[in-house]
Order: C-alpha cells, then structure tokens, then sequence
C-alpha cells in the first residue's frame, strides 16, 4: 500500500539523516571546518538516497532538512558538544565518507564503522597534548629571538592556558569562551 511505502521511505530517510549528522557531528568534535563538514553531510545524504537537502552549520549545531517523494519536508537537528582535536579520527571519517560515495549504502554497515571510529583510542594522551602545547609555545618565543628565561615563561604560560582551556572545555563551555579565557591568562602573564 502506499501509506506503507510513506512510512517505509520516512524512516529510511530519518535513519539516513541520523546517521549524517554523526558523522557531521564526529567530524566537527575531531576539529574539521564547517566548509568541510557540510559537503561531507550532503555526499552522504545523496549516497543514502535523500533528495533537496539543506544543512546549515554553526559552531555547535547541525541542522539538516531532506523533502520527501510525496512533498513532505524531514528536519533534524543536532546539538555538538566537546570539540577535541583528533586529525586521525577525522582522516578516518572522511575515509568513511569516500568509501559511502563509492561503494553501495548500507546504512548498518556505516552505523557500525562510524561507532568504530568514534570509540578509537587517540594518538596522544592528554598528558602529551599538555606537554607539546607548552613546548610549541616555548620554541615560537625562541626561534623569534627571546632568551631562556622569556622562553621558560612561554612554555608555563602553555601549559597553564592549555590546563585551563581543557579544564572549561570538561564543564561544557563553549570553545569561544575557552578560547577568550586562554587569551586573558596568556596575556596576563
């Protein structure tokens, strides 16, 4: 019956969009721009089947919007919280994207990688982020000409505002507002 195909290609479609704005979702909290995430979404929105859709994008939401064969209008929204740059979990996204355009859609068989993706453990441990911040700080102020004490200050002032920043980060305030915090720390210094 027809009514029975509507309901078929909603939740098809609903189950398609859930699982583009994951992946939207994972992209942004792994550090990807949002030039980059919103073709990413539609690729695989077209690749899953959906049809005139629109995604709009801002620092922490995802929206995505999908029409119907019958005329109705799907939207869905998605809330992104806790940013931590992780480039090796963003290259493995964005492979994940290019095998969807490439290969046929199966939306269990994506659900399954990306929940892989997502629970893969980072590179680097915190305590090494927090180091290598400090020490990037240090060797900028050295290579443009400072002495050792300007550059001992460098590298505490990296540890301090990375600790910090992480710390606001952990409580859920918006990367803005740690950003702005990191700055007034540093600049106090």
């Amino acid at each position: 019956s027809a009514a029975a195909e509507d309901d078929l290609e909603y939740k098809a479609a609903e189950d398609a969009m859930d699982i583009a704005l994951r992946l939207g979702e994972l992209m942004l909290r792994s550090g990807a721009a949002a030039a980059k995430v919103e073709p990413a979404i539609v690729a695989v929105g077209v690749a899953a089947g959906l049809h005139r859709l629109e995604v709009d994008i801002t620092l922490q939401v995802l929206l995505m919007q999908s029409v119907l064969s019958d005329g109705k209008t799907i939207t869905r929204l998605r809330v992104v919280r806790g940013a931590r740059q992780d480039f090796a979990r963003l290259d493995a996204v964005h492979q994940l994207v290019e095998d969807i355009v490439r290969d046929e859609w199966d939306a269990t068989e994506v659900r399954r990688r990306l929940r892989t993706i997502q629970y893969q453990r980072r590179n680097f441990s915190d305590l090494m982020v927090l180091i290598g911040s400090g020490l990037l700080g240090g060797s900028v102020t050295f290579m443009l000409g400072a002495g050792l004490v300007a550059t001992a200050v460098a590298v505490l002032s990296g540890l301090i505002v990375r600790g910090a920043t992480r710390r606001l980060g952990e409580q859920g305030y918006p990367e803005f507002y740690q950003m702005a915090f990191g700055g007034f720390i540093g600049t106090a210094i």
